[in-house]
């Protein structure tokens, strides 16, 4: 369909109730068990979640419902009948699996929501070295009674004959699993013709008439029954047709076959969802490697991301619906809100809820009272985001090192004290939502004031004195930036302008996927000069020395299957290092270079290995050897504006304060100095600065209010800037310039910045923030303009994202298929680890469950093309850790392919002269009581015992009261008392600084504060300098980053499954222990095995509890007291 005719299924009203007059009642029984998720109540109109149906109801037919909503558990063994030289002749010739190492059986997929035959061809693989042992691999087809591909591709003519044989013509299947089976050389010359047999059926444009013959003879009775349920409401059957025979695939979901409606605002309601006749069955339903069709793809995608949007809003809701108590304190230069949950409702079912935290990204307005009474004249509105808690985190990890504490009593006080008269106007003031703060008593949450300084709160003196707590209502208002790009990223990957990504999307059959070349160029009339791709060629290969893996990505670029290149590798196999590299070349090839991370740390990872590239560039004397001197890269960080704030069509900063998005400008213009030589000097916001200074660039422009109207004549924002920042500059008028009464101005001001920000970005061709950014205001209207705009000739665009496997599918898309650009875009490069962390899940899985499409969130798009058989470049020299330490993860998690490149067998004394004695002396003297033994160890120790430690720790886990996160103390004492002053020493009288040599991760937040909080305090009360301090990150958080030496502590004291609980996951420990270069570090317990548990084979142990045994047996193991 072309673009012009895209249009959307409207929602509708109706009365909310579940009708189910004229339809096979058996079928959506269980959906009167149901209720709105919010209330407890029936669902309406209203009603955004609904908790899923659990199979668990004794009035409904279970076992049939669940073999009608995904794959039919009860299948047949089967044969084709196919047109032979001898007439009809079955195929395979029997269906025994022993004759032919395949068998054949026939079921069904989605009979109540997207029908299909589906037919799994099972081939089986004997082991050559055990013949006992044998690998399945399974192939499935399936026939769609929906026409899911243009008219004619459904089935039609029907028929189960009494003597057994299903018959009936269809258009093209889609398969799965069809990729891997061809790309296996073991398999026979049996299976080899059935993969023909199977290729003609998904043949393109064809229609096909099968036969198949079922074996009933091999099913049993209890199968056989609940098979003729199925029959019976199948064409010809003798029940009821199921609803969903007869109308588009997903009807519940929208009656356009070929998408489905993906847009902000306007998602269909559960009430929507069940009105129809093929309704939504309310269930949790299975989610695949491959897709079916676009529409399938779209519904998944854009509903998994509605129900996680929307369990987190009316959560916030529900715990907002109450007062809560809050208090004031001082902190350094800060004030802080501390808040004590009230007992509030949660989201659940009728018998189960779910347990809540706040979202990281949320606005509220405070409201103090007394009891039963409120403050009129004590109003405040706090305005509460983490759309910057990037800069927001740096600010306040510097300035808490000043801390001042408040004094304060006990925090139960109650709230009846006489100094309940605030007397102070704290209107528009907004504030970063924390963790945890320093210092301060415990409290449910924190939220710190840092928009306005601390005169503007109060007086210093009367914060000091306040000790009283005061009821607090608090009004939510939801930021949904992310949600609303994952809406419209699936709406446009749905459009005919991108089906040349369809095939990928699908991930069905890989070999009729085109082999793109890259690096030519995509715009119309763009021609990239020879010279200039000699020069581009001779750089890249030429950067350093590749090893074979590498630089078979190199010439990959110019051959990537669909457009699409994923390279995967470990910690240290030169991912970060290619990816800069390939980077660089597009953009001297002349491309427009999107890097995108799902993290601002990733992002910012990269921009420091690409300034620290461009640093050593500029000092290059061979002109050959040379970038070239145009060579500039733009880090955007997420910017106010880009935060939609429901309800309301303006800018969040234009809403929180009359400042608006200058206060950006202004944060740039408090760090522009101290943050020189560091990443931030590469943001958009500092080039800005520096640009306006420089007094270089003119733009002749209107400028555009905040509905995007032009207003006023053309001018130049580059001067108004100018005037701005002289009068911001002048403290005898700066109040005058920033006070509300100047807001007319102000906004002037504003625009012109505005105007300023997006000729930055226009001007340049490289630029780095995250999947989430990528859609934003600043770059969809500013990026990649006509070479008319901004003076800046297209020849395409490339898009990179680093660490793919962890970030969600539909924000890997958002870079390629923008409207903006996507049809510029050359093609897709991720990098990233299959085997480390998945996409994060927020939603509630369990007793209560409300997104149906729940595990399509931790399926990534790289790791389900590779799954599938997606050509992937598989790096595989890791040249980070000391082979000490890559020994234990190669062998367990990379199935020993991974080689140690040169240098990874350096003695520690090399790198650091005496710190394997330290490190010795550290253990013996406080792992070994006796006197003798600790002598003699301190003289045998091996460098590798140095460097690959577990300390063992006899703790009690303990449990934040609110946040459940969990913590061991005792790991952190002995940190701190015993571990920590000797690597201060060292490094101190080395003359290193420790923060940039020692990283400490933690498997949950509450550890983490708990570190942070000792490093606070050791700032404070000595004169140590942050620099002497190590650099502390959860698990997910130290992703991308490395340090010569780790301390890995994962508050665990038991080694069974259930004790470490998500520390199981092995890529999550895979992160935790490949980040150390040198010296790696666990502190932990015993990891002994309840008595009861049946965790005893080796096999079957937890990761953790394996390389505790293992270095248990190697004696790298002490118990520190």
């Amino acid at each position: 369909m072309a673009d012009e005719d895209f249009s959307w299924d409207s929602d509708s009203t109706g009365d909310g109730s579940v009708s189910l007059d004229g339809q096979d009642t058996v079928l959506y029984e269980h959906l009167h068990t149901l209720c709105d998720g919010v209330t407890r109540r029936p669902i309406t109109d209203d009603t955004t979640l609904v908790p899923l149906y659990d199979f668990q109801a004794d009035n409904v037919d279970n076992v049939l419902l669940e073999n009608l909503t995904g794959v039919c558990r009860c299948s047949i063994q089967c044969q084709l009948l196919l047109d032979g030289h001898h007439g009809v002749e079955p195929f395979p010739a029997t269906a025994s699996l022993i004759d032919h190492g395949f068998h054949l059986r026939l079921t069904f997929n989605k009979l109540l929501f997207a029908p299909a035959i589906r037919m799994v061809y099972n081939f089986v693989i004997l082991d050559k070295d055990d013949p006992t042992r044998a690998e399945v691999l399974p192939v499935a087809l399936e026939w769609h009674f929906n026409d899911y591909n243009g008219p004619e591709s459904g089935i039609r003519d029907y028929r189960h004959s009494p003597d057994g044989v299903i018959s009936f013509t269809a258009g093209p299947a889609t398969v799965e699993g069809i990729n891997i089976a061809e790309d296996d050389a073991d398999l026979g010359q049996d299976a080899w013709k059935v993969i023909k047999i199977l290729r003609s059926f998904v043949s393109e444009d064809e229609r096909h008439e099968l036969k198949i013959k079922l074996n009933m003879s091999s099913v049993k009775a209890p199968v056989v029954a609940e098979l003729e349920k199925i029959f019976a409401r199948l064409p010809g059957g003798r029940g009821s047709q199921l609803p969903s025979i007869g109308q588009t695939e997903y009807a519940a979901w929208g009656s356009h076959p070929d998408r489905v409606h993906s847009q902000y605002g306007g998602m269909l309601r559960p009430a929507k969802l069940l009105s129809g006749n093929a309704k939504h069955p309310m269930v949790s339903l299975e989610c695949h490697d491959t897709f079916s069709t676009v529409k399938e793809a779209g519904v998944q995608l854009a509903y998994a991301a509605t129900a996680a949007h929307f369990e987190t809003v009316e959560a916030v809701n529900l715990w907002a619906s109450v007062p809560h108590r809050a208090r004031l304190f001082l902190v350094g230069s800060f004030a802080v809100i501390g808040v004590n949950f009230s007992k509030f409702p949660r989201l659940g079912s009728m018998k189960n809820e779910i347990t809540f935290r706040l979202p990281n990204q949320m606005t509220a307005e405070f409201r103090f009272q007394t009891r039963g009474t409120p403050i009129e004249h004590g109003l405040r509105t706090l305005h509460v985001s983490d759309h910057d808690a990037h800069t927001c985190d740096e600010r306040r990890e510097s300035q808490d090192r000043e801390i001042v504490d408040a004094v304060f009593q006990s925090a139960t006080k109650s709230s009846g004290s006489r100094d309940s008269d605030l007397s102070v106007d704290f209107t528009n003031v907004w504030a970063v939502l924390v963790e945890n703060v320093s210092g301060l008593p415990p409290h449910d949450a924190f939220f710190q004031v840092t928009s306005e300084p601390l005169s503007f709160i109060g007086d210093e003196q009367m914060l000091l004195r306040r000790t009283s707590y005061f009821d607090v209502q608090i009004k939510p208002e939801t930021i949904s930036a992310t949600y609303a790009a994952q809406l419209d990223t699936v709406a446009e990957l749905q459009r005919g302008k991108n089906a040349r990504w369809h095939g990928v999307l699908l991930n069905q059959i890989h070999n009729v996927l085109d082999s793109v070349d890259l690096t030519q160029a995509k715009d119309a009339g763009a021609v990239i000069p020879p010279h200039v791709r000699a020069h581009a060629d001779r750089w890249l290969r030429g950067f350093v020395r590749w090893n074979a893996e590498q630089l078979a990505v190199i010439d990959g670029v110019k051959s990537a299957k669909g457009g699409v290149i994923i390279v995967m590798g470990p910690a240290g196999t030169g991912k970060t290092l290619l990816q800069q590299a390939l980077a660089v070349y597009f953009y001297m090839l002349g491309f427009h270079v999107l890097a995108l991370a799902p993290a601002n740390s990733n992002a910012d990872h990269l921009a420091t290995e690409l300034k620290k590239m461009a640093d050593r560039d500029a000092h290059k004397v061979n002109p050959q050897a040379r970038i070239g001197t145009d060579f500039c890269f733009h880090r955007l960080w997420p910017g106010s504006r880009d935060q939609r704030r429901d309800g309301d069509s303006r800018d969040n900063d234009e809403v929180r304060t009359h400042l608006g998005s200058l206060r950006e400008l202004l944060n740039g213009l408090e760090e522009f100095q101290s943050q020189k030589g560091t990443v931030r000097e590469h943001g958009v916001v500092h080039a800005v600065i520096r640009a306006a200074e420089a007094e270089e660039l003119v733009l002749s422009v209107r400028l555009r209010n905040d509905n995007g109207v032009p207003v006023g004549d053309v001018l130049n924002p580059w001067d108004l800037l100018r005037d701005f920042l002289r009068q911001y500059r002048n403290p005898d008028i700066r109040l005058n310039l920033l006070a509300k009464s100047n807001v007319k101005a102000l906004d002037t001001y504003r625009f012109a910045y505005r105007a300023c920000k997006g000729h930055i970005i226009g001007l340049n061709r490289f630029m780095i923030t995250t999947t989430t950014t990528a859609r934003s205001g600043d770059m969809t209207q500013n990026w990649y303009e006509p070479k008319s705009t901004y003076g800046v000739p297209r020849v395409g665009v490339i898009v990179f994202v680093d660490e793919a496997a962890k970030d969600l599918e539909s924000q890997c898309w958002a870079g390629v298929v923008c409207d903006k650009w996507a049809t510029s875009v050359s093609g897709l490069v991720m990098f990233g680890d299959d085997k480390q962390l998945r996409p994060t899940n927020t939603c509630s899985r369990g007793a209560v469950t409300f997104n149906a499409f729940n595990h399509r969130l931790n399926i990534d798009l790289p790791s389900r093309l590779v799954r599938e058989g997606f050509p992937v470049y598989r790096l595989l020299e890791q040249r980070r850790m000391h082979r000490a330490i890559s020994a234990f993860p190669n062998r367990h998690i990379y199935n020993s392919k991974l080689r140690d490149g040169p240098g990874t067998d350096a003695d520690l004394d090399e790198k650091f002269p005496g710190l394997k004695q330290v490190l010795i002396n550290i253990q013996a003297d406080h792992g070994i009581p006796n006197r003798s033994e600790r002598h003699i160890y301190k003289h045998v120790a091996t460098d590798a015992m140095a460097r690959l430690h577990w300390v063992e720790v006899h703790g009690k886990r303990i449990r934040n009261p609110a946040s459940q996160s969990i913590c061991v103390d005792k790991h952190v004492d002995v940190f701190f008392a015993k571990i920590y002053p000797s690597l201060r020493d060292y490094f101190g009288g080395s003359g290193k600084k420790l923060n940039e040599n020692v990283m400490v991760i933690c498997a949950y937040g509450f550890a983490l504060h708990q570190y942070h909080d000792r490093i606070r305090h050791l700032l404070r009360d000595s004169e140590f300098q942050p620099s002497d301090m190590p650099r502390v990150f959860t698990v997910d958080g130290s992703q991308g980053n490395e340090a010569p030496i780790v301390i890995f502590d994962g508050s665990l004291q038991r080694g069974d499954e259930r004790s470490i609980g998500f520390m199981s996951d092995l890529g999550r420990v895979n992160v935790a222990i490949t980040r150390a270069k040198d010296v790696l570090w666990i502190i932990g317990g015993s990891m002994s095995l309840h008595c009861n548990s049946r965790d005893t084979a080796t096999r079957s142990l937890p990761l953790l509890t394996k390389y505790k045994r293992d270095l248990d047996a190697l004696g790298h193991v002490h118990r520190f007291v």
